[in-house]
């Protein structure tokens, strides 16, 4: 038996945080689908680890991404959900949003295969990034 999703999340939130992408990107299923507000500079559907990593790619070109502390809630073996709080920087103009967020993850066989981001406002996110 794999590990419980909100193990495998929080496995995957520590390399991504501190910028290991590649163990990461180790934890996503190749048939994995991340989903960002198509509102978003960076919206869209990602697939994969290469979809992973062009998520960040996208999302460091687009401003700068603070994290605080996560708290992982399981919800049972195969899904998580984290709640996490940021802030949002744009590198050019320095306007910013600080707000809380929500992914849900789905785990199967160790893997990420699902990944649904919820921004608390991302209306705001948009406008603070384009402004």
């Amino acid at each position: 038996m794999s590990a419980p999703a909100a193990e495998i999340v929080e496995k995957f939130q520590t390399a991504f945080g501190t910028g290991d992408i590649e163990t990461a990107k180790k934890l996503v299923a190749p048939d994995c689908r991340l989903y960002e507000a198509p509102s978003l500079p960076y919206g869209g559907v990602y697939e994969g680890p290469a979809g992973f990593q062009k998520l960040c790619e996208r999302v460091s070109a687009s401003g700068e991404f603070a994290l605080q502390p996560n708290v992982y809630l399981p919800i049972d073996d195969e899904r998580a959900l984290l709640r996490g709080h940021m802030k949002i920087t744009n590198r050019e103009t320095g306007a910013n949003v600080d707000m809380p967020f929500l992914e849900l993850y789905t785990v199967r066989d160790g893997l990420i295969e699902e990944v649904l981001v919820c921004y608390h406002d991302s209306a705001a996110v948009t406008a603070t990034l384009r402004d």
